[in-house]
């Protein structure tokens, strides 16, 4: 059984004793049983890919992070390999508080639109699509995360 998120480690945890004989993996999550594997990739790498390709693409020198949630103890690499790539960037960063707000993230990007941005790095889940189809007729970059972005 496979699940994609640190929120299926726990539960995973307490059944995979119940089920001795079935193999249960998590992405981006923990494995504290036998009968249980995770996948955790780094994420740091990711991001430094991710603002190499922000970096490559931008013509405004503006670019943004639309983030579902803000963690502040987490190392933002993004905002690090933006710097050493293309240390004139300016960065935006604004959070939806929410993996599935698209409403709120569709207002957020419009923002960001006004402020000359023309590269998002959008860290969300369900409305990555909706910024995707949004990029599509306002004619901006988008880094997709985590959800299908093949649209």
């Amino acid at each position: 059984m496979i699940g994609h998120g640190r929120e299926f480690s726990t539960p995973f945890s307490n059944v995979a004793l119940w089920y001795e004989d079935v193999h249960f993996v998590t992405i981006q999550g923990e494995a504290t049983v036998a009968n249980q594997t995770a996948y955790t990739f780094n994420q740091g790498e990711a991001d430094y890919f991710a603002a190499l390709a922000a970096a490559l693409k931008t013509k405004s020198n503006k670019i943004a992070i639309l983030d579902s949630f803000y963690i502040k103890e987490r190392k933002n690499e993004f905002e690090l390999a933006l710097q050493y790539y293309l240390p004139e960037a300016i960065l935006y960063h604004e959070s939806v508080n929410s993996r599935v707000d698209s409403e709120k993230a569709i207002e957020l990007m419009d923002r960001l639109l006004d402020k000359g941005v023309d590269v998002v790095y959008t860290r969300g889940n369900a409305y990555n699509s909706d910024i995707i189809h949004m990029a599509k007729t306002k004619g901006f970059y988008v880094i997709g995360y985590l959800e299908d972005q093949a649209i």
